[in-house]
């Protein structure tokens, strides 16, 4: 019993201190989620404020990423995202599902299939977008806002939609 409040007592203290860590505005609160947070991150990596990051420590970050506020990663199931990404305003990042195929048992009792999320070097996440678990965007994709990533998307993808489809590739 003793060890189960401390562990509880714990967790909670964690979830204060990411609070904090998340609120700092700047420059300085860029720097500080890098240090402190729990998740690797690269030379230039702006975290804003108000990002929210679940399973800090299997998220890895390149160098110059760009994540917007409002923004939810949930890592539990890895996300790894490349140099010169930008993440707009506003999207979730999702790499673990809800488990559900047994039906006498409830949903909140089945655990999480993990799938790790790769989004590659160069990519632009626009605002409000979603993107689920076991995806690849390939490296120099767009994902226009709103929208819903499923599939995996080859380099150079312009992809929209709910759930998103290719609209055209880059360059042309």
């Amino acid at each position: 019993m003793v060890n189960s409040l401390m562990r509880s007592v714990w967790r909670e203290g964690l979830e204060w201190y990411r609070s904090i860590l998340e609120a700092i505005p700047g420059e300085t609160g860029c720097k500080i989620r890098n240090a402190l947070y729990g998740y690797r991150a690269q030379s230039g990596c702006r975290v804003l404020r108000g990002v929210i990051i679940y399973s800090p420590a299997k998220l890895v970050l390149g160098r110059n990423v760009g994540i917007s506020p409002h923004t939810q990663l949930n890592a539990a199931g890895g996300i790894e995202i490349g140099d010169d990404t930008l993440i707009g305003p506003g999207c979730m990042i999702w790499s673990v599902n809800h488990r559900f195929e047994d039906l006498d048992a409830a949903i909140r009792c089945q655990g999480y299939e993990p799938a790790k999320i790769t989004i590659e070097r160069d990519c632009w996440i626009a605002a409000g977008s979603v993107v689920l678990p076991g995806v690849r965007i390939g490296a120099g994709s767009v994902v226009a806002a709103g929208s819903v990533v499923t599939h995996s998307c080859e380099p150079g993808s312009i992809v929209a939609g709910v759930p998103a489809q290719l609209v055209r590739k880059r360059g042309r």
